[in-house]
């Protein structure tokens, strides 16, 4: 009876949790926040997600929207550490020091490197988890205005430990995924965040498009 139960409940949200990878959209500048300066955003992004290795190649999620948040806090001048939340099931951390320029210089750059795990994948006996290192380039024309440029490398695994369809346990899937994010952020303590990100086999065309909004605690 138990393992028909866990069977009824695989396929009932398999359709969900197939789609369950890390976020991919990155929403920041190279500058960080100062020190204890925290800073909370949202964000919607949608896109071709099938042809993005790390995505099922099911067209059906295609142009789909994940919603997430995310909380940042200066821990000093130059260090920030995060968490985000996406409706996907994902949740992670993530560090970022800047090496490069200061919170009003016109040129920054930093480097960052996050982790995050899927809770919703262990109902299916899975461990789905990624790594995530970007490097945030901008500029600041104005005080309002930021463009930036993310390289990212992201290695990402899923490994089954519990299968209710017998599954050989161990790792099922590991991806090592190349890409970049570019994008405005227009505003001050308000920002709205326009964004594009590229990957892998859709490297010289947008893969993904994100609108975002944030605020910041000074």
């Amino acid at each position: 009876m138990i393992r028909k139960l866990k069977i009824y409940f695989y396929l009932g949200i398999t359709s969900v949790l197939l789609f369950s990878c890390a976020s991919l959209s990155t929403m920041q500048s190279g500058r960080t926040l100062g020190k204890d300066n925290v800073e909370i955003s949202g964000n919607a992004t949608v896109g071709s997600y099938s042809k993005i290795p790390l995505y099922p190649e099911d067209k059906y999620f295609d142009y789909k929207p994940i919603i997430g948040v995310r909380g940042q806090v200066g821990v000093t001048e130059k260090l920030d550490l995060g968490v985000n939340f996406d409706l996907n099931s994902f949740i992670g951390i993530n560090v970022k020091r800047q090496f490069l320029g200061t919170q009003t210089s016109f040129f920054a750059s930093s480097i960052g490197v996050g982790t995050g795990i899927n809770f919703g994948a262990f109902f299916l006996g899975n461990i789905k988890y990624y790594v995530n290192i970007p490097m945030p380039l901008s500029i600041h024309p104005t005080n309002n205005i930021s463009i930036y440029l993310t390289p990212r490398f992201i290695y990402t695994s899923d490994v089954i430990y519990d299968s209710p369809n017998n599954e050989k346990h161990g790792i099922r899937n590991q991806y090592h995924i190349f890409g970049s994010s570019y994008g405005l952020l227009l505003g001050n303590t308000h920002k709205l965040i326009l964004e594009v990100s590229n990957f892998d086999k859709e490297l010289y065309k947008p893969s993904l498009f994100t609108i975002g909004y944030s605020f910041t605690f000074k």
